[in-house]
């Protein structure tokens, strides 16, 4: 479901997006479509023509099950590139992350090198293998491509918040950066009723651990979002209207 708006206040929609849409016409057999999320790219297709690149949780059936009919199908990570998130500029592009086992709701930062190039980071939650919430790096510019080489940083993020310190207790993970300063945050949903407890890193390279609990507060039961970068204008904007003015 997609909605629209040019100054964060005034909403359009919401219109529907067949994710399932292969470019040939034919669609994927996909059980469901949770915790979208989507990075632009500013040269997808190597002319210098930008799209976003769209990546969703679904079970992926076989293309001959469309009674979705197979006991074995599981849950993975899938993606998309658009335009405009319209239908007629919407490609289904396949499997994003596929463990073998269930995985779901996959957000994603990226990061500039000293060096150069661009270092692209994704967390994902894995329901087949204990590793809970998992955190990996890639520096390859199509990092939405299926061969592309991931590696792991860190996995069980965020069990600590979790009863019992479960890595299986926590879902829904949410990355943003601080603008202030080197520091970044992911955000991870302690299941069923806690909601959102943050962890924090001046380096994701070196992983995440638990925010102290002094420097944060989050309305409860604050669950499955998303935190949106705003320039100066946009936030007074958005604050005069929560004020009335």
């Amino acid at each position: 479901m997609i909605w629209y708006s040019d100054d964060l206040i005034e909403w359009t929609g919401p219109s529907q997006l067949d994710v399932s849409l292969r470019k040939d016409g034919t669609r994927m057999q996909l059980g469901m479509a949770w915790a979208p999320e989507c990075l632009w790219v500013p040269d997808y297709d190597g002319t210098g023509h930008g799209a976003f690149i769209l990546y969703w949780s679904s079970k992926l059936f076989a293309d001959d099950d469309p009674d979705h009919k197979d006991p074995h199908a599981h849950d993975q990570v899938v993606w998309g590139v658009t335009t405009d998130f319209t239908q007629e500029n919407f490609t289904c592009g396949g499997t994003f992350v596929d463990t073998g086992r269930d995985c779901i709701d996959t957000t994603m930062i990226q990061r500039h090198k000293p060096n150069g190039g661009i270092r692209t980071y994704r967390a994902t939650k894995d329901n087949g293998f204990g590793r809970g919430i998992w955190l990996e790096r890639t520096d390859e510019r199509e990092w939405w491509k299926p061969d592309t080489h991931w590696v792991t940083i860190q996995d069980k993020i965020g069990a600590a918040w979790a009863l019992g310190q479960e890595a299986s207790g926590v879902e829904g993970p949410a990355l943003y950066a601080d603008h202030a300063r080197d520091r970044w945050y992911l955000l991870v949903d302690v299941i069923p009723s806690v909601g959102y407890r943050p962890m924090v890193s001046d380096d994701p390279d070196a992983g995440f651990e638990c925010a102290p609990a002094e420097d944060f507060l989050l309305s409860p039961h604050t669950k499955h979002g998303g935190v949106l970068s705003l320039t100066r204008e946009e936030y007074e904007r958005l604050r005069s209207q929560e004020d009335g003015s």
